[in-house]
């Protein structure tokens, strides 16, 4: 029996942070399974194939394997890549870029606006000294001065668990084409 094996490669939008964790997601679940219920690809496409996988293969880039028992048209291949789009959008995508490992931490990032923040508090707590009696009413102390003083500059303290320093890892729609070619054929 000849098996036939299309590839297709898969970008995501930035890096895992556990590659191990997101490789063992991606082949959790037999997408095979899911692929043969769509009612949506016609029943002699479904009935060709034998396996779909997700693989990982480095922390920001992997491949979908396709196996079927006969060759396919480019038209039944089009219905495949329909589906992988679909899953990689909603259904696997979805939950893919909720997991932990797909939690992507700008540290430089934050580390730079820290500084910047830092350094109008400094600012602050130095000024402190030249102000009026009368200047510091409604101040508790010095630091309440250059914690308000950087906060009307910057805005607020950063903190690493904010939103604006976390980015999630998903697939990269823009990139991302899914056409399937053949790689090989196999015989069993």
């Amino acid at each position: 029996m000849t098996i036939y094996l299309y590839k297709t490669d898969f970008n995501l939008t930035g890096s895992v942070n556990d590659f191990q964790a997101a490789s063992d997601y991606l082949t959790e679940d037999d997408m095979t399974v899911y692929l043969k219920d769509d009612s949506r690809i016609p029943v002699e496409v479904r009935d060709a194939i034998i396996h779909i996988e997700w693989e990982l293969v480095d922390v920001n880039f992997g491949h979908i394997n396709l196996k079927a028992n006969r060759e396919l048209t480019e038209k039944e291949l089009e219905y495949i890549s329909d589906y992988v789009r679909g899953q990689n959008s909603d259904g696997l995508g979805e939950g893919f870029e909720q997991q932990d490992f797909a939690d992507e931490y700008d540290e430089d990032g934050f580390q730079s606006d820290l500084d910047q923040w830092e350094e109008y508090y400094q600012d602050g707590y130095n000024e402190w000294y030249d102000l009026s009696d009368t200047d510091k009413d409604g101040y508790d102390d010095q630091d309440d001065y250059a914690r308000k003083y950087a906060e009307e500059r910057w805005g607020y303290e950063p903190c690493e668990t904010d939103d604006s320093y976390h980015t999630m890892c998903s697939f990269d729609w823009e990139s991302n084409h899914y056409t399937f070619h053949l790689s090989e054929e196999i015989e069993e």
